[in-house]
């Protein structure tokens, strides 16, 4: 730091400044390889209030504006496809409107049954974002059903794999951030994709590895040995509720 910027700032001319970085480009970070070099297309989501599903290596010129997909860089400027929808916002609005409370977990039981009943709700629940963007959402169940939880996970499970269907995703499937504190979505998302390996982080903020490593970026370690294997989820008739979501959501588009 310049004496002159020490001076106005009361810093030592000693502190070190490092250049940011946004937090889901930081939950990709540590995916990227040390060498740049790799060709290996993955798919990284970052959950938060915003879910942002990102792939690397892969073309970008089929993505839509019209579906909130878009492609962003990665720290080395290459370009990064990517698909979002407010994952968080969603799914905390969907407990509240079925009188649930967003800290209370769920459990497998009550997905079993949610989907044994065909309980569900359609988008969209954020204002315009996302793949069903200005979509008038639906409530497809009681008014307080016994878990308002587990309706808004298979809601975002869902998303999750609607969205990776719009980038065409192939390859591992990492989740960071505040959705690993959900098992049960994760293990739907593992189920929903048989043919991708899912792994979770044990970042759940899904940040912190990644911004460490600008601190001594010519030096940095691939950190992605802390990872453990989604086992999916065996939920019977999944396939039909989902079927029947797409179909909830075109009947709602027709009205």
């Amino acid at each position: 730091m310049s004496e002159q910027v020490a001076e106005q700032t009361g810093l030592s001319t000693t502190c070190k400044l490092y250049a940011g970085i946004h937090d889901s480009n930081a939950s990709l970070l540590r995916y990227l390889p040390v060498d740049n070099n790799s060709n290996q297309t993955l798919n990284v989501i970052s959950s938060g209030t915003w879910t942002i599903i990102m792939q690397t290596n892969r073309p970008v010129d089929n993505l839509k504006a019209a579906r909130d997909t878009l492609a962003n860089v990665d720290v080395f400027g290459r370009p990064v496809s990517c698909a979002r929808f407010m994952g968080g916002r969603e799914y905390e609005t969907i407990c509240q409107l079925l009188g649930g409370d967003i800290g209370m977990g769920t459990e497998a039981a009550a997905i079993q049954q949610a989907i044994d009943e065909r309980w569900m709700v359609t988008p969209d629940f954020s204002q315009g974002n996302g793949p069903f963007g200005h979509a008038q959402p639906a409530l497809l169940c009681p008014d307080k059903p016994p878990s308002p939880q587990a309706i808004a996970t298979l809601y975002c499970a869902l998303m999750i794999d609607q969205r990776l269907n719009d980038l065409n995703a192939s390859g591992p499937v990492y989740i960071e951030g505040a959705f690993l504190k959900n098992p049960v979505l994760c293990q739907l998302v593992a189920q929903l994709r048989p043919h991708q390996t899912v792994m979770l982080s044990s970042d759940n903020t899904g940040t912190v590895m990644g911004a460490a490593a600008l601190m001594n970026f010519s030096n940095r370690q691939q950190q992605i040995t802390d990872l453990v294997p989604c086992a999916p989820a065996t939920f019977s008739q999944l396939t039909q509720y989902k079927a029947q979501w797409y179909q909830a959501i075109a009947t709602q588009a027709a009205q």
